[in-house]
């Protein structure tokens, strides 16, 4: 029988974590669900899933530089060699609280949409798709 991961995501928000930092929250994210007939298990009891993926993340409360920076320039430059700081997406709790960690390995944004004339103080991410080679569930 399939182990089956699916937080219940509705009503949750969602942060991104670049190395240690919190650097982005959103309202929405698609593609953190996964059905897997056989699971690892690594040295740091995080679940792991091999094979690549996607995530979405959309409506975003608060965006950083540091993620800007980092999402226009792994979409751009796809080819560049970033050096791997560690990009998680996380979900929160209504206090910002993290519930679930989800590490991504090898990660680069594979599409960014922004708003058609942000204005000041708006984020300059409506939804931005993130491309994974395997994914660490904490």
């Amino acid at each position: 029988m399939p182990v089956v991961i699916v937080d219940a995501l509705s009503g949750n928000h969602f942060g991104v974590e670049l190395g240690p930092f919190q650097v982005a929250r959103f309202q929405h994210a698609s593609g953190l669900e996964f059905s897997v007939d056989v699971a690892e298990v690594d040295r740091a009891e995080r679940l792991v899933l091999r094979g690549s993926g996607e995530v979405t993340l959309s409506h975003p409360l608060d965006v950083g530089p540091a993620f800007l920076k980092w999402v226009t320039t792994t979409a751009e430059r796809r080819d560049l060699k970033i050096p791997d700081v560690g990009v998680a997406v996380t979900t929160l709790d209504k206090h910002w609280g993290v519930v679930r960690r989800f590490e991504l390995a090898n990660p680069w944004a594979s599409q960014w949409h922004g708003p058609a004339q942000p204005g000041a103080g708006e984020a300059a991410i409506e939804s931005v798709t993130i491309v994974y080679h395997t994914i660490f569930v904490e």
